[in-house]
């Protein structure tokens, strides 16, 4: 091996884990990326609210029946209307 070669490995490679390992040992922590953490309160608030409008599809119809899909709209349209804007975001 050249003395060049050894200048250009990185030993992280050798050691994936490590770095790791001795960050929460010294931190007590490994911070986040901050990407991650958004995107997982984004498909949360995302779920609660496709979860919102369709509970309330649900109930309006189990209490209506077939009549219900006459309102439908007008029940649900501005939480949908806002989880659609919210999409974006994305």
């Amino acid at each position: 091996m050249d003395d060049n070669d050894d200048e250009k490995r990185d030993i992280r490679n050798d050691y994936p884990d490590m770095y790791d390992k001795l960050h929460k040992e010294e931190f007590g922590y490994r911070k986040e990326d901050l990407t991650k953490v958004y995107l997982v309160i984004y498909n949360l608030c995302q779920f609660v609210g496709f979860i919102y409008v369709l509970a309330v599809m649900g109930i309006r119809y189990s209490r209506d029946g077939p009549d219900s899909m006459k309102e439908t709209y007008a029940a649900v349209g501005n939480p949908l209307k806002f989880i659609q804007l919210l999409q974006f975001l994305e």
